[in-house]
Order: structure tokens, then C-alpha cells, then sequence
């Protein structure tokens, strides 16, 4: 069983946490269809929120086992919560991913429209 998963912080390739998917089947650039989120800088990384903007990032296809490491990295369903959402990928195809939603306070925090690290 794999499943479609949508990163758009550390888990993007070439930053730290992309350790634990890269292994996986990495599918290219990706961006949410709908214009229902924003995203906060947290600190060393960001956290995507409901508001009113599309999330560009990337989509990979991961096994069972990296989908289990990422709900730990990503502190599942408490930090994080995953969702799925509709995501336009490079060949311009709407599909299902899970994003992770951050479940935090957000006042104060610094809204990015990319993360760069």
C-alpha cells in the first residue's frame, strides 16, 4: 500500500527532514487546488494553517513504513494533523494527498509564502 503525500517544509528535498522519505517515490512540484490555507514561519520550520492562500510544495508517493515515520515526525494528530486535500501536480492532474495541518496558535507568527529554511 503507498500513499500520496504533499510536503512543503522539511520534508521537501534538499532540507533535513527529507531523510526519512528519500527513499521514496518523489513525484515532482505540487500545489494546493483550493486557496484555503496560509503558512507561518515556527522558527527552523513552517506550519500551514486554514486562511486564504494556495501552499506550493512537493508530492511523494511513500509505503506504509515512511507514512508511519512521517506521522512521528510530524507529531500526528496533536502538532500536526494530516488531512487530505486536492493538489495539482507538474502534469497538471488534481489528486488526493495528505498534507500536515499545523494545530497551533498562530498569533505572532511570521506568514511565509514558500519555505526556504
Amino acid at each position: 500500500m503507498s500513499e500520496l503525500i504533499f510536503v512543503y517544509g522539511t520534508l521537501k528535498r534538499g532540507f533535513g527532514n527529507n531523510r526519512i522519505i528519500a527513499d521514496q517515490n518523489y513525484l515532482g512540484l505540487g500545489e494546493t487546488v483550493a486557496s484555503t490555507f496560509q503558512m507561518y514561519s515556527l522558527g527552523g520550520f513552517p506550519g500551514v494553517v486554514r486562511g486564504s492562500k494556495t501552499i506550493r510544495g512537493e508530492l511523494f508517493e511513500v509505503d506504509e513504513e515512511a507514512f508511519a515515520r512521517c506521522d512521528r515526525l510530524e507529531g500526528h494528530p496533536y502538532f500536526y494533523r494530516r488531512e487530505q486535500v486536492e493538489v495539482t501536480g507538474i502534469n497538471g492532474v488534481v489528486q488526493l494527498a495528505w498534507i500536515y495541518i499545523y494545530q497551533g496558535d498562530t498569533e505572532g507568527l511570521r506568514e511565509v509564502e514558500d519555505w526556504y529554511g
